[in-house]
């Protein structure tokens, strides 16, 4: 019977918010865990379709492509890969109204 006790006393209650006071917080927004492998270079793969997305008038296949490219890269730990997706995102919303535009 006391070990029951015992072991009661450990486990936090509802509502109990010092009992997760000592566990560290991790960042949100930081790239998770993963292989590194090729994260750089899907990263500058990703401004590359960027750069495609505003020249050629393939805006709506480049674009989603190369943010995809650079969410690969941003959770296989590169710093660019989001700054890439974004990149390719803007690019593409750009070339799209420029093309509306000229219509």
């Amino acid at each position: 019977m006391a070990d029951k006790e015992h072991d009661m006393a450990d486990k936090p209650e509802i509502g109990d918010d010092h009992a997760m006071a000592d566990k560290p917080v991790s960042d949100v927004f930081a790239a998770p865990q993963a292989s590194p492998k090729f994260a750089k270079p899907l990263a500058l793969l990703a401004f590359g379709f960027a750069v495609l997305t505003l020249v050629t008038g393939l805006a709506p296949v480049t674009g989603p492509v190369g943010m995809g490219i650079g969410l690969i890269a941003h959770l296989k730990g590169s710093r660019l890969g989001i700054a890439a997706a974004f990149a390719c995102g803007a690019a593409m919303i750009a070339a799209m109204a420029f093309s509306m535009y000229l219509r």
